[in-house]
């Protein structure tokens, strides 16, 4: 590389991992306490949709897309009257209206006992969702509680609030009692890969359009967008426009979102599911939702019934049981989504259809295998240390032998990325692990950080974002991970927006080395090849959750950790090629994200040209048995 070209990757880098000075001490916490937030903070509630095709029977709201079997979109969406029917209208993009067909589906309705969280009077982060005046008008039930024909006689259901009372609601009170609107869910069948379509439900006035996946095994580029514990503040809002945004700018291929778990927020206020389908619509009526469930969808009373109810998800298509576990083919990609809070030994029901699953994937149709799950197994953030610990050891070999590439948690409120990791140990042919708990959600970020990093974590920082994955080939992928906000001391709801903040906690900061970046860009590589067995770990951390000292530098990202391929020479080209356009960009004034989308294109297209031809070369010697390694590089 030339002296200029070292020059400006060098600078590039310094300003991709700047680091701040920090106080040494940062085990001890401030007295600091943050006020409580104010419903004067200007966060709006998502409207209702006003456009309705019928107006005396109400509009439909809360549209929102997933992806079915091969061919197949599920819509869903809710109404409040049941003289409307489950049906969808939908026609090719390129057709006219007079040519669409009519899909029929069925709806659902649930009535449930509220619980009243107390994040929801006083959250972390953004706006109440509901103030103490109108909760105690929900439990005071003096004005009807009597017997009819004694009006002397308080009834048993008597109750004067004084106080709000958090917890389980009383089921002898109705007005604790939560009741759903109509939701309706509807599966259009025989699409054809790759085409747009438009549709309409019914009840609504308006048009959504969206576009199916490509056939497997020729997609590519082909982008993902990826998220978790998204709530439902101003941050989420942030964050949900810019998956919207992100990915209806993807070219030529954007697939779908990830989520994994926790959605709403609601805790058991289950309105809060109604206003989470209003904000998330922008971006789920368009593009595919999917998601797996989280803590929050089966603790404080929502035992699985709303979200099972409103995300309904592809596990019949996939041979599951149970809407908490799935999969699905999707362009170059198999998706699994597994569920933390259900049964994970070698006899339940979750393990053996993972492993039949994981028999039919076919790593000739779709190269990269994806897997999901909120717990995450690696976290070295001081929250939700080792919960996950017994799914782990029941699924993390089965896993790795099936050569996983990435796997997406969420659960811990921080953005973290590792190495290529299996049993606590960095190791070159594990998956690695984004942990994407930043969605923005109201109990806010956390922190503190363990001390001394493990050796397998690579990237930390406690802030909120997005990211997004881009599959170039069957070897390269380009992930970026975007800061969009911090959690702020001063700040309205205690959310920073500021380009250059940092987060702030009850008086403490965030004390990652990370935390003033506003990304995380990393080419994840991985060869055509897949031998688990032949790897061996590189630096290791023993027993998985005790502290380390600090990990050995990284190689270079240019340095090869193994014998350099065609796919290797072009992954190491485009990669130079990327850090010189950037150096050259912030030289002049862009950005890294402003210049991403465009240098990554032209690089990409090296990368694909070199591996389809290793590919070419490799594919007679290869077995069905064969198996992958991963592997990334750092920016």
């Amino acid at each position: 590389m030339s002296s200029l070209a070292m020059s400006l990757t060098h600078g590039l880098l310094a300003l991709m991992h700047t680091t701040t000075s920090l106080p040494t001490d940062r085990s001890i916490t401030s007295t600091y306490r943050r006020p409580r937030a104010s419903r004067k903070l200007g966060e709006h509630h998502w409207p209702r949709n006003m456009n309705c095709a019928q107006p005396e029977l109400g509009c439909a709201e809360q549209v929102h897309l997933a992806l079915g079997g091969p061919g197949e979109m599920i819509v869903s969406w809710t109404t409040l009257n049941d003289l409307l029917p489950s049906t969808v209208k939908w026609w090719g993009a390129t057709e006219s209206e007079e040519r669409a067909h009519n899909a029929s589906g069925e709806a659902t309705a649930y009535s449930q006992l509220v619980f009243l969280d107390p994040e929801l009077i006083d959250p972390g982060m953004g706006m109440p969702g509901a103030d103490e005046k109108e909760l105690l008008a929900m439990q005071d039930t003096t004005s009807w509680a009597f017997d009819p024909f004694d009006p002397g006689q308080k009834g048993s259901s008597y109750h004067e609030a004084t106080e709000v009372q958090m917890g389980l609601g009383e089921y002898k009170n109705p007005q604790e009692i939560y009741n759903s609107p109509l939701i309706h869910t509807t599966v259009l069948t025989n699409l054809s890969a790759g085409e747009t379509y438009r549709y309409r439900v019914s009840g609504d006035g308006r048009d959504f359009s969206f576009t199916m996946p490509p056939a497997a095994g020729i997609a590519f580029p082909y982008t993902i967008g990826l998220t978790a514990d998204l709530g439902q503040t101003l941050v989420s809002d942030a964050n949900v426009a810019t998956l919207r945004q992100r990915m209806g700018e993807a070219q030529p291929f954007a697939g779908f979102v990830l989520l994994s778990g926790d959605l709403a927020y609601a805790d058991g206020y289950f309105s809060r599911w109604d206003s989470f389908g209003r904000m998330i619509e922008k971006l789920a009526a368009e593009v595919p939702l999917m998601t797996t469930g989280g803590n929050h969808e089966i603790g404080t009373a929502e035992a699985w019934l709303s979200y099972n109810s409103r995300y309904v998800m592809p596990f019949r298509a996939s041979g599951s049981a149970s809407n908490l576990w799935w999969s699905m083919e999707a362009g170059p990609v198999h998706v699994i989504a597994l569920c933390s809070y259900a049964a994970t030994h070698a006899n339940s029901l979750q393990y053996r259809w993972l492993v039949r699953d994981l028999k039919r994937v076919d790593r000739s149709r779709t190269p990269w295998l994806i897997v999901m799950f909120h717990a995450p197994w690696y976290n070295s953030n001081s929250g939700h240390v080792g919960e996950s610990e017994l799914m782990r050891r029941d699924m993390e070999t089965l896993l790795y032998e099936h050569g996983v590439d990435i796997i997406l948690c969420g659960h811990v409120h921080a953005y973290e990325r590792t190495h290529p990791v299996y049993k606590g140990c960095v190791n070159d042919c594990g998956p690695v692990y984004l942990n994407l708990g930043d969605g923005g959600n109201r109990e806010g970020a956390y922190i503190p950080w363990r001390m001394s990093p493990p050796a397998w974590t690579a990237f930390r920082e406690s802030s909120f974002g997005v990211g997004m994955l881009t599959l170039h080939n069957e070897t390269h992928a380009f992930y970026n991970w975007t800061r969009s906000a911090c959690e702020g001391a001063n700040e309205p709801g205690h959310m920073n927006f500021n380009a250059s903040c940092e987060t702030i906690v009850d008086g403490e900061l965030d004390n990652s080395k990370f935390s003033t970046v506003a990304s995380d860009v990393v080419w994840l590589v991985r060869p055509l090849r897949r031998v688990p067995a032949a790897c061996a770990a590189r630096s290791c951390e023993a027993p998985p959750w005790s502290p380390s000292p600090s990990p050995s530098p990284s190689p270079s990202p240019l340095q090869s950790r193994r014998p350099e391929s065609a796919a290797d020479t072009a992954a190491r080209f485009s990669t130079t090629i990327v850090l010189l356009a950037a150096g050259f960009g912030v030289f002049i004034g862009l950005s890294i994200a402003q210049l991403a989308p465009i240098v990554v294109r032209a690089a990409s297209n090296l990368c694909s040209t070199s591996a389809h031809s290793e590919a070419s070369k490799l594919a007679p010697s290869f077995k069905k048995s064969d198996e992958a390694h991963f592997e990334a590089n750092d920016l």
